[in-house]
């Protein structure tokens, strides 16, 4: 180490250890006033995504005009709000289902009122409860498989 050179704590991910290594004085005086420079994991906006957008934006502009020079008098907000909706419908992913409820007419074998038992299922069957709000179904009665 160098008389111009100053240790920091670094986090060691082989080692999973904080260890203290060397970095040049101009770099630690950096870091002390303004921060960061050494730190190349920090993660920001990627260089692209502004050009991308601004592309994006610029086609979009020049769509709407190109439309209204067709004759079609549209607002922008408007015209951009169709072509969303028309990719989101096209592309988009579809909505999860909600969980659908248990649908078995049991109403002749559940009032019957014989050999209904309550067993308990073991830890290795997951099962769903037929009630709803319920998320975890650990007994079941052994006739009618609710």
């Amino acid at each position: 180490m160098t008389p111009q050179s100053k240790k920091v704590q670094r986090w060691c991910k082989k080692d999973k250890i904080r260890r203290w290594l060397p970095i040049p004085n101009c770099v630690y005086f950096y870091n002390q006033h303004i921060g960061g420079t050494d730190r190349i994991g920090i993660r920001g906006k990627k260089w692209w995504w502004c050009i991308f957008t601004w592309m994006l934006d610029v086609a979009l502009n020049n769509a709407w005009v190109l439309c209204k020079e067709s004759g079609i008098n549209i607002t922008n907000l408007h015209f951009r709000q169709i072509i969303a909706m028309y990719y989101l419908e096209k592309y988009g992913l579809p909505l999860k289902n909600k969980r659908k409820r248990y649908n078995c007419n049991f109403s002749e074998l559940r009032y019957d009122d014989t050999s209904h038992l309550v067993r308990n299922v073991s830890r290795n069957t997951r099962r769903r409860c037929v009630m709803l709000g319920c998320s975890v179904g650990r007994t079941k009665c052994s006739k009618c498989d609710v």
